[in-house]
């Protein structure tokens, strides 16, 4: 993987869900993240701050998952935000967490999104692909058993953006984005304007992606997002592709 392609993953990989902090699904209430929500935090400074206050818990008590849940998130985010030697760390920490909770699949799928991570930090070619095909297998697991779960969902999204084309993933991130949407209409109570900005800010990702024939329909999708958010990062982020991308 070139050094583009390694800066494109890290920017496309993060998880733009800092306004989620419970969520709703299928009639259960997801685990609270002490404090702060983990799941879209990528500041520096912010991420070393929950490590340092999770790894003293962790000592008094190694087998909380829910800290462990935390602390594997975090250096899972602080690896994608280009942080060196950290990402074997999130690893090993979300593997036990996973081992003591397995019908956690909110840790399954930020597993399998380790293994890519992995993938894009390994030397040997062979070794990158099996690792990125092997994390791609796992968060398709965790989509399968739960497959109204908003975070297990936008993961995978962000993830399949991200990863180069030759992996051949972008479709599954229209698949996750589209599928939220329809969720979105079931039980709109669910989706705050932040997260659909964010839904459809990345369907025009993936439409611009597609070549000048989609862009069209990218521009509808990141239409959306400014009308729905105009303030939220993704809103933002969707107004300056509507700047570039004129018909």
């Amino acid at each position: 993987m070139n050094k583009i392609g390694r800066s494109n993953w890290k920017v496309k990989a993060i998880l733009s869900v800092g306004i989620l902090c419970y969520l709703f699904i299928g009639g259960a209430v997801l685990a609270e993240i002490p404090e702060i929500n983990i799941y879209g935090l990528m500041d520096y400074k912010e991420l070393k701050r929950v490590i340092e206050k999770n790894e003293e818990i962790l000592k008094k008590n190694p087998s909380d998952v829910n800290v462990l849940k935390t602390l594997g998130i975090a250096y899972h985010n602080l690896s994608v935000i280009g942080k060196k030697g950290v990402c074997q760390k999130a690893f090993s920490i979300l593997t036990k967490a996973y081992e003591l909770a397995p019908h956690d699949y909110e840790i399954l799928v930020y597993l399998g999104s380790t293994h890519t991570l992995l993938g894009r930090d390994a030397t040997l070619p062979l070794t990158r692909v099996y690792q990125v095909i092997k994390g791609c297998r796992i968060m398709d697991k965790a989509v399968s058993k739960v497959p109204d779960n908003i975070i297990v969902r936008l993961t995978r999204a962000h993830n399949s953006l991200a990863l180069p084309s030759f992996f051949k993933r972008a479709k599954y991130a229209e698949e996750d984005l589209l599928y939220l949407l329809k969720l979105s209409k079931k039980a709109p109570e669910k989706f705050p304007p932040d997260l659909l900005a964010t839904i459809y800010y990345n369907l025009g990702e993936y439409y611009k992606g597609n070549g000048k024939s989609q862009w069209n329909k990218a521009r509808d999708y990141w239409k959306q997002a400014v009308e729905v958010a105009p303030e939220s990062e993704d809103g933002i982020a969707a107004q300056k592709r509507l700047e570039v991308y004129k018909p």
